[in-house]
């Protein structure tokens, strides 16, 4: 098979692999340029009917047999505005990440960092020399170059300098990468097989390092009938490649198709691109995390001079788990950005691995943890009970794992409001709020609700799923109103209706924006 050529790409804003992980796919990139345009065309009466009831209610029967659940209040005491199937529980996707996000931040706060323990074998008395490295995961999703502004250099950095610090310059023995702090949790409840070899569905891990992910850059090879050329980000250590690309003549056609099988360390990229044609990113998920950061970390120890003659081990398995007893010794730690930034990276990118996460922490806080049969099991119980106790009925609220990946999670639009309302007057409002994608401005909302009414005026979490589109969060109107809502659309085929779903629920919040209550 023709080898991955290493490259070297100027990454230009459209290429950013942030924008990558979180973009809608480019077959719909066309929506973006005439949106707003659109938006106007397919209002009804604005003029004539300035009442948002009576609006909608001309309104909805555009919408056609999907299922819609609405729920609006005034931010400021929490009085109803209006309700449609409020109460009907619906699937929310990434909207989901708001009860995660308020419930870790109700738990943690905003100022919560996460250590991870290192640990050295038999170190000699001068501390140059040890039998062994041990690390031990806690969830640390921080370990990555998102947070270093994409410079993949600096990703593993702070593991790497902590191991650096201790003096240790010799390890004749095993690097071993403990991955059992969160028991049998890899996936989330709902997660369906075809999502998880996508950026979107990567497993979860107690040793996660650039989100789990390796990002692809290809481009055309030097001429027609070369096999495309492919550099990967970060160093791919540990997985194969198979590059069945091929360059084709100009304007005779672009695909690319990324296969990974499940928990497959065998990655195929096939099709073709034009010799004109611009890098294409693409991404792919990494079956084995923990596995993954220890052949870096070697990498990366080598690079520093320190010399390591063992294998790379990985402990997890819950009836098997490393106990650094005897002679090993814990000799530093590395602690991860705050809970703070990492809220915010979850929320403005949707990035479901970290809410993930959220939700094992969460569990993994609880006394009784270990009476559950998995960690997720157990964050999901501390998450019910907390929608409870601010006033959410339990026929209300059925979200089964914490990113809204899940097909099966349910929730009511008025149980989600519930919890915006609640984050008003929490004391972790603030970092509650700056999380948020601001429409028109930022994160999953930047290309969306536009208009003069809407841009920097709304914060809210999106979410999609087939068949799924949701908008939930706050709205600072041109009359001085906060209001708090939720607005969930199930069900509705975009193959078949004239209109798309992010386009409905768009123009439902400008009108929730706009006319009177």
């Amino acid at each position: 098979m023709p080898e991955l050529e290493p490259l070297s790409i100027n990454r230009m804003p459209s290429l950013k692999s942030g924008d990558l992980r979180n973009s809608f796919p480019a077959s719909r990139s066309c929506i973006l340029i005439p949106f707003c345009t659109l938006l106007v065309v397919f209002s009804t009466s604005r003029a004539s009917d300035p009442n948002f009831d009576k609006w909608f209610y001309t309104y909805v029967n555009k919408i056609g047999p999907a299922s819609l659940g609405i729920y609006v209040v005034d931010a400021s005491n929490g009085q109803k505005l209006f309700g449609y199937n409020e109460g009907k529980l619906l699937k929310p996707a990434s909207t989901a990440k708001i009860v995660t996000g308020a419930l870790f931040l109700d738990k943690f706060g905003s100022n919560h960092y996460i250590k991870t323990p290192i640990y050295l074998f038999n170190q000699s008395e001068n501390n140059k020399i040890a039998g062994g490295l041990a690390i031990l995961g806690k969830g640390d999703i921080s370990l990555g170059a998102r947070f270093y502004r994409w410079d993949y250099t600096k990703s593993i950095s702070r593991l790497v300098n902590a191991i650096a610090e201790t003096g240790v310059r010799q390890i004749n023995g095993p690097v071993i990468l403990d991955d059992n702090f969160f028991k049998n949790s890899k996936y989330g409840t709902g997660w369906t097989w075809e999502d998880l070899k996508h950026y979107y569905g990567a497993p979860v891990s107690s040793l996660p390092n650039d989100d789990n992910v390796i990002d692809i850059f290809i481009r055309p090879g030097r001429k027609i009938g070369d096999p495309c050329r492919i550099e990967c980000k970060p160093k791919p250590l540990g997985i194969i490649f198979s590059n069945e690309t091929i360059t084709v003549a100009q304007n005779q056609g672009e695909k690319i198709n990324i296969h990974r099988g499940l928990d497959s360390t065998l990655v195929t990229i096939s099709g073709q691109l034009s010799i004109n044609s611009k890098t294409k990113a693409e991404a792919v998920s990494v079956a084995y995390p923990a596995k993954w950061l220890g052949l870096r970390l070697k990498d990366a120890l080598k690079k520093k001079g320190i010399v390591i003659t063992g294998d790379v081990e990985v402990f997890d398995n819950p009836d098997r788990p490393f106990i650094p007893k005897g002679r090993w010794e814990n000799v530093n730690s590395f602690t991860s950005h705050s809970s703070r930034s990492m809220l915010n990276k979850m929320m403005k990118r949707s990035q479901n691995l970290y809410a993930q996460s959220f939700l094992l922490q969460v569990g993994k806080l609880r006394k009784d943890h270990h009476n559950f049969y998995s960690t997720e099991e157990a964050g999901i119980k501390s998450l019910n009970d907390w929608c409870y106790s601010i006033g959410i009925p339990k026929k209300e609220v059925g979200l089964d794992e914490g990113s809204g990946l899940s097909r099966s999670s349910l929730i009511s639009a008025r149980a989600m409001t519930k919890v915006l309302f609640h984050m008003i007057s929490h004391p972790e409002r603030k970092t509650f709020m700056e999380s948020l994608p601001i429409a028109g401005i930022d994160g999953a909302l930047r290309y969306r609700l536009r208009h003069e009414s809407t841009k920097g005026l709304i914060k809210a979490k999106s979410g999609s799923i087939k068949h799924v589109r949701s908008l939930a969060g706050y709205i600072d109107r041109k009359d001085k109103r906060r209001i708090a809502f939720c607005i969930l659309l199930n069900g509705f085929n975009e193959s078949s209706h004239p209109y798309s779903g992010k386009r409905i629920v768009d123009e439902i919040t400008l009108n929730i924006a706009t006319r009177r209550f």
